[in-house]
């Protein structure tokens, strides 16, 4: 019969009966207060306290008397709490000590310092009339302390006034006839007298004080000397010196010019003509005579040379300018042009040949041909094309010449041929033989079932046969049929296993030959997503294709709205998307059993926002937002109230206190500071002024209240009342002049002179006269001031460099002469021996090369001596190639400048032939004659190894031959070489007997007939001589 009495809701209002808590609300079945009072001090002479449960008012108690605080009036000194009211002290002290301000207190600013304008005194004796300015007493203008004396320096000392100091430096005493006037001990003192000689002996000289120097000419006609020795009568004329009749210049000789006089010494100059010039040397030997530092000089001797080669060079006359050209001994060599001629010399200065080449056949497809007198060489042409030959070959036929060379045409030899051979001729044999083709040449053996038939060893082979098989499952292979190479195929008996290309006919039989498939196979569904389809006849498997894409279909799944088939597979989407009910529950998940979400609450202290902006630790507690911690307003500054906050915006009021309610802005500098809306503002600002022409009027420091005054920056502009010096700029806040005026000569014929401080002026005097100085032209060697002014004397006087320049002008720019060149082409003699018909070139005098040519030869060149003055022939290099006209020597070149080759070697491995050279004609090959010639061909051509009744055949003949060559017996030698004749053709018939045989090879045989034949014919002529 108990009440469950359940706790209400957590933060269900409720009062906690604590007016100190001004949020209340149930809390698991209690009631607890938040948000509590917090208690401010109402001023600076009070607590803050604490607050009254009753109440809800907090208690504020005055603190201790004596307390520091202050009143807000800057006119009070060391304020303190009293009874809880702030009271203020003494008043402060306000004099500054500055004449220039006037002194008071403001409550709100403190003490102020007004600026006055009374008369005050800077302390410096360098100013007058010093009256206050911006708070400063600032100095009047400073007194004129201008002597006038230049010998003195004038300037102010700030401790006494001004100042006059003596100077050292130049002055003008006022006397034109004094120079360089110098101030002594600050008075001018005259310098040394001015030099009044003007260097003309046709003025008397003088000086005014007033004016200075004066010139008066002498009378006209006076003697003087007007320092040219080229005038012989110099007299005064209008006060310059003149000179008459003149002396005149003549040439000493051809290779002179009549030249100029000397103005200093008064004799002519009588220069050398220019090298080159034109003259007679009086030697018809010499052909280009020029003029040469002052002397005629020949050059370009005529050089003698042969007229041919049957002639000496010869020397050249003096009287006639001709070469004597004498002729060279008979019998001197030389070369009359004709290669046939193997034998050439001088006669009577003509070059004669003599001893002809003499032509012979080389063999028998040439003719002998004549001599070119070019080469020396025989033509030996060619016989006509077709000319009968025999080259000795049983492998041609119908030997001819053709270009100087004796061959036949192929012998045939095709009835030796077949499908596998060729006819081939076998010189060796004397006979046409067949010669197998190459192994696997294709051919026909007559049987069609062999694929393959290729020669091998001569010999038609078949190969690769037909290999028979069963066109398909229904036939046997068969066999082959040798006439035609086709296969037979028999058909297999009906029912008989195949298989019919068809994998969805499960049952294949033969049937007369053709595979009959039967026994389809049935397609059937696998699932929701996919349909039957058909049978592969290739694999015998059903397509079971997807059906198509948004097929409905159910995947099992509540959480998922919509079910289709996507590319064959059911796939649900739209699925339930969970929210949370509130800010302390979780959205939670679907349950796939249901479609339903879970939606727990969160975790106890999650963060959350109750709505209520005056609670700043907001958190769920069992699901319900609760908030906790209450904002505690403050006054934002000296010029607002702390206020009370707003639960919409969680901010706290702070309104702004009365205006006029004294405060501080921080600022001494503003002397009066008061809240104006709820601003703390500064009024009566301190105004700062400058305390001379070096300082600025500064800024205020806020932190004393009291002006900078600063320096201006160095370097800016103000007057130190000295024009000597340029330029016055402040300096760490004091005018110092710097720069000052450095006085300068007007030109080179003045001095400085010193500066005028009143005017800033040079005082600019002249220099003594004669002071060396430059007039610009560097063509006068000495140059002087006259009067102030610079004048040039002592002309540089230009003279030619050498034969090939002339003398030119001075340049009054560099005071060189211009030195220009001769014409080109001018003669000229440049020294050389080696050099001909010298001439000027750009300023340079150079001849054409000496023509040494007449001593080069193949080994030589013809080279110019110098030290020697004569030509000489001078050896080319050792190895240059060169020809020594003697075809009996090789590879011919220059050694020491002699030409020289090494013997020619003439062996043409011909037993039958003399061999020798012809320094003409080159290698000779005489045939053997006689009985010499007969041996000589038994000795070539033999076979190897040779027959022995042909060996001992040749050897008697030999022996027979020899002994009749030795016999002085006519009949005994006929006798013997009959014999020996005899021999040589029996020998002869048995080598064609062997041949026939094929002991011995044909070529060989043909050879050794000819020999042996040959032989037999000499020695039957030679019987008939003997």
């Amino acid at each position: 019969g108990a009440c469950s009495n359940p706790p209400k809701a957590d933060a269900t209002a409720c009062d906690d009966n604590n007016a100190c808590t001004r949020t209340d609300a149930c809390q698991g079945g209690a009631c607890t207060g938040t948000n509590g009072v917090v208690c401010t001090a109402q001023d600076q002479c009070h607590f803050a306290g604490t607050c009254d449960p009753a109440s809800g008012i907090c208690s504020n108690p005055p603190k201790p008397d004596g307390t520091t605080c202050t009143d807000s009036n800057a006119c009070t000194t060391a304020d303190a709490c009293a009874a809880g009211d702030c009271v203020g002290g003494a008043a402060p002290n306000c004099d500054d000590g500055n004449p220039c301000t006037d002194d008071s207190c403001d409550p709100v600013k403190g003490c102020v310092h007004v600026n006055n304008t009374a008369s005050c005194d800077d302390g410096s004796a360098c100013t007058t009339n010093d009256t206050c300015s911006g708070g400063t007493c600032v100095g009047g203008p400073a007194p004129n302390c201008n002597d006038g004396n230049v010998c003195t320096g004038d300037s102010c000392d700030p401790a006494s006034g001004c100042v006059h100091t003596n100077v050292a430096g130049s002055c003008d005493d006022g006397n034109a006839c004094t120079t360089n006037d110098q101030c002594s001990a600050g008075v001018c003192v005259a310098g040394p007298a001015l030099t009044c000689d003007d260097g003309n002996a046709c003025t008397a000289d003088s000086c005014d004080p007033a004016a200075g120097c004066r010139h008066s000419n002498l009378a006209n006609g006076t003697t003087c000397n007007d320092g040219d020795a080229c005038t012989l009568a110099d007299t005064c004329q209008a006060g310059v010196c003149t000179g008459a009749n003149p002396v005149t210049c003549t040439a000493l000789d051809q290779c002179h010019d009549a030249g100029t006089c000397n103005p200093a010494t008064g004799t002519c100059s009588n220069p050398e003509k220019a090298n080159g010039s034109t003259c007679d040397d009086g030697n018809a030997c010499t052909q280009t005579d020029t003029c040469r530092a002052g002397a005629c000089t020949g050059a370009s001797p005529v050089v003698c040379s042969a007229s041919d080669q049957c002639h000496e060079a010869g020397i050249c006359d003096p009287q006639t300018g001709t070469c004597s050209n004498p002729a060279r001994p008979n019998g001197a060599t030389c070369n009359d042009g004709d290669a046939c001629t193997q034998t050439d010399t001088c006669q009577s200065g003509t070059c004669t040949g003599t001893n002809p080449v003499v032509c012979t056949a080389s063999d028998q497809c040439h003719d002998a041909g004549t001599c070119n007198p070019t080469t020396g060489h025989c033509s030996n042409p060619p016989k006509t094309n077709g000319t009968s030959c025999d080259d000795g070959l049983f492998c041609t036929v119908n030997d001819t010449c053709t270009d100087g060379t004796c061959g036949g045409a192929p012998r045939s030899c095709a009835g030796a041929a077949d499908q596998c051979n060729i006819g081939v001729c076998n010189e060796s044999t004397n006979h046409c033989e067949p010669e197998p083709k190459t192994d696997g040449t294709t051919c026909n053996d007559g049987n069609s079932c062999t694929q393959a038939d290729t020669c091998q060893s001569g010999v038609c082979v078949g190969s690769n046969p037909v290999v028979c098989s069963a066109p398909d499952d229904c036939h046997f292979a068969g066999t082959c049929d040798p006439s035609t190479g086709v296969c037979g195929h028999p058909l297999k008996a009906n029912g008989t296993v195949c298989s019919d290309g068809d994998a969805c006919t499960q049952t294949d039989t033969c049937q007369h030959g053709s595979c009959v498939g039967t026994n389809p196979v049935t397609c059937s569904v696998p699932d929701q997503c996919h349909d039957a389809g058909i049978c592969d006849p290739a694999s015998g498997i059903c397509s079971n294709p997807a059906k198509h894409d948004g097929t409905a279909c159910a995947d099992g799944n509540a959480c998922t709205q919509t079910d289709i088939c996507e590319a064959g597979v059911c796939t649900g989407t739209n699925p339930v998307a969970c929210t949370a009910s509130d800010q302390c529950h979780d959205a939670g998940v679907c349950n796939p059993g249901t479609g339903t979400c879970s939606n727990p609450a969160k975790a106890n202290g999650a963060a959350c926002s109750d709505g209520d902006g005056c609670t700043q630790t907001d958190t769920c507690q069992s699901g319900v937002c609760s908030g906790t911690n209450p904002v505690v307003c403050t006054a934002s500054d000296q010029c607002h109230q702390a206020g009370v906050c707003d639960p919409t915006t969680g901010t706290c009021s702070n309104p702004a206190k009365h205006d006029g309610t004294a405060c501080t802005d921080g600022n001494a500098c503003t002397q009066a500071d008061v809240c104006e809306a709820g601003v703390c503002t500064g009024t009566n600002p301190v105004v700062c002024t400058a305390s001379d022409q070096c300082h600025d009027a500064g800024v205020c420091d806020p932190a004393t209240g009291t002006c900078s005054d600063p320096a201006k920056r160095k370097g800016t502009p103000c007057d130190d009342g000295d024009a000597c010096t340029q330029v016055d700029t402040c300096q760490s806040g004091v005018c110092s002049g710097k720069s000052p005026v450095v006085c300068t000569a007007s030109d080179q014929c003045h001095d400085a002179g010193t500066c005028n401080p009143a005017t800033g002026a040079c005082s600019d005097p002249a220099k003594a006269d004669g002071a060396a100085c430059d007039d610009g032209d560097a063509c006068t060697q000495t140059d002087t001031c006259q009067t102030g002014a610079c004048s040039g004397s002592n002309p540089v006087l230009c003279t030619a460099l050498d034969q090939c320049h002339q003398a030119g002008v001075c340049d009054p720019a560099t005071g060189t002469c211009s030195n220009p060149n001769e014409p080109d082409g001018l003669a000229c003699n440049d020294g050389l021996f080696c050099t001909v018909d010298d001439t000027c070139s750009a300023g340079v005098c150079g001849g054409a090369a000496r023509d040494c040519s007449a001593l080069a030869d193949q080994c030589n060149d013809g080279t110019c001596d110098e030290f020697a003055h004569q030509c000489e022939a001078t050896p080319k290099t050792d190895g240059t190639a060169c020809s020594d006209g003697s075809l009996c020597t090789q590879n011919d070149a220059c050694q020491a400048g002699v030409c020289a080759g090494s013997p020619l070697v003439c062996d043409d491995a011909n037993p039958c032939t003399t061999d020798s050279c012809d320094p003409a004609a080159g290698c000779v090959f005489q045939p053997a004659s006689g009985l010499e010639a007969a041996t000589c061909l038994l000795t070539i051509g033999t076979c190897e190894p040779m027959p022995p009744a042909i060996a001992k055949a040749i050897a008697q003949a030999q022996s027979r031959i020899a002994s009749a060559g030795a016999t002085h017996h006519k009949g005994r030698a006929k006798k013997m070489l009959g014999q020996a004749s005899h021999e040589l053709k029996r020998a002869a018939k048995k080598a064609a007997r062997l041949a026939k045989k094929r002991h011995l090879a044909p070529a060989c045989v043909a050879a050794l007939k000819q020999n042996l034949l040959e032989a037999s014919t000499l020695i039957a002529k030679l019987e008939k001589t003997r």
